[in-house]
């Protein structure tokens, strides 16, 4: 009995390690690939620790509650997919989703657990985000060096790319990196600790508004007000609640807008023919989202069952409108390229993981772990209004915290009335009142 308790600690602490490592190494984003042959790192470990995982445990594995919805969506995504072109990169990252859902379910065994995973995500984004402001300042850009610059001029002001080549792209790390940073900020144990946290909560702040992604920011700002509130509270969610984040979401977008207004106003932002800036540039595409609307739904209903196709979006939309065009909608994506049983599903998937992150919190009563299971919601809830502007569904942050709702469950029902342990245990009356 004993030896059989021994393999299962050192086996989920492997596990947890090997989660570490993946989720320290995502946000070097594209400039993965350039190392691994095409390759990140979650596509090379996430394999070998499912297989690790197995020897370890014996064969035995259970599955994620959520696996059949999950599934489901990939069987009718697949149809579609291979109707498209460039398929076989995204039936990858769908495996590698289907391994990340079965470990976090199997490998994590509390709270504590799940914070050292995002911890580790948190400490590689601020060096990535620090060698993109050294990058700013100094223009001393490692991202040139490999054909990849994290910074560069558009229509004269400076924007960051970061590792993914793209603002929006780059901005998506900081839509949950920004929670988890005032997560562990609020719940420091320490001055010292609560010092360093500001430090990184500022410096991947700062980097998210030059990407001048306005979803992101309002993400952020979304998934921040969850950990608060959680924490503070003993709230699990309510109606008022719900229609309160997303009023603040399209208030942050708008706010956001000003930020860009104050950024060209003391620098020159006028392309060579003087007639182009970041804002204009913002509005324009604004508007080509609202021009295609009509027509997504109507391409919608003559494909309802398995969509167009991936990747021949652009080519029929430009028949519509005349621009070759993307959703640049998670769910619009999702329904026009792989139909609406699939987008049923992706639902599906995350209402069910959302249910599961609400039955955590009413066995939670530290104000660590609901600090913790806010973070959850605050992430997923600012990748989702994130993804209302542009398609995100093949995103690996995305999944883990899509995948992360159940395991959080499980955690939390293993030891309920257990605090969260974890490496930044904060006073009792940390971030407000003393919660029973």
């Amino acid at each position: 009995m004993q030896q059989t308790a021994s393999i299962g600690k050192n086996s989920a602490t492997v596990l947890v390690l090997l989660l570490m490592l993946v989720m320290a190494a995502t946000p070097l984003g594209q400039h993965q690939k350039i190392f691994l042959g095409g390759m990140t790192v979650s596509k090379v470990i996430l394999p070998v620790s499912f297989v690790l995982y197995l020897a370890i445990r014996g064969g035995t594995i259970k599955l994620h509650p959520h696996m059949f919805y999950y599934l489901s969506m990939v069987v009718f995504t697949t149809i579609s997919l291979l109707s498209g072109n460039g398929y076989e990169s995204i039936l990858l990252s769908f495996a590698g989703y289907f391994i990340i859902f079965l470990l976090l379910y199997n490998g994590l065994n509390s709270v504590t657990d799940f914070r050292r995973v995002i911890l580790a995500y948190l400490l590689a984004l601020a060096l990535v985000s620090l060698m993109t402001i050294v990058a700013f300042l100094t223009s001393f850009d490692v991202g040139r060096m490999v054909g990849r610059p994290l910074v560069q001029i558009w229509y004269g002001l400076p924007v960051f790319l970061g590792t993914e080549g793209n603002p929006n792209g780059y901005a998506t790390f900081f839509v949950c990196g920004v929670p988890i940073a005032f997560l562990f900020y609020i719940t420091a144990e320490s001055k010292l600790k609560r010092l360093f946290y500001l430090l990184v909560l500022v410096l991947l702040s700062f980097t998210m508004a030059m990407t001048f992604s306005r979803s992101a920011m309002a993400g952020a700002i979304i998934g921040s007000l969850s950990v608060y509130v959680y924490m503070k509270y003993q709230t699990r969610a309510t109606y008022k609640l719900f229609v309160f984040i997303i009023i603040l979401g399209f208030v942050a977008v708008n706010l956001s807008y000003l930020f860009q207004l104050v950024m060209e106003a003391l620098t020159d932002t006028s392309d060579i023919s003087g007639s182009v800036t970041v804002s204009s540039n913002k509005e324009e595409s604004g508007g080509y989202r609202l021009l295609v609307l009509m027509p997504f739904f109507k391409i919608m209903m003559s494909n309802a069952l398995f969509g167009v196709g991936y990747g021949n979006l652009p080519r029929i939309l430009e028949g519509y409108v005349g621009l070759k065009i993307n959703a640049h909608n998670i769910f619009f994506g999702i329904g026009l390229e792989f139909g609406l049983v699939a987008l049923f599903f992706f639902l599906a998937v995350i209402v069910l993981s959302f249910r599961s992150m609400l039955a955590a919190l009413s066995m939670t009563h530290d104000p660590v772990g609901r600090a913790t299971i806010g973070c959850y919601f605050g992430s997923l809830a600012g990748l989702i209004f994130h993804g209302m502007f542009h398609e995100i569904y093949i995103n690996f942050t995305l999944w883990f915290f899509i995948a992360s709702g159940a395991a959080l469950e499980k955690m939390v029902r293993q030891s309920p009335q257990t605090p969260a342990d974890s490496p930044d245990q904060p006073v009792a009356e940390q971030g407000g009142q003393r919660l029973s």
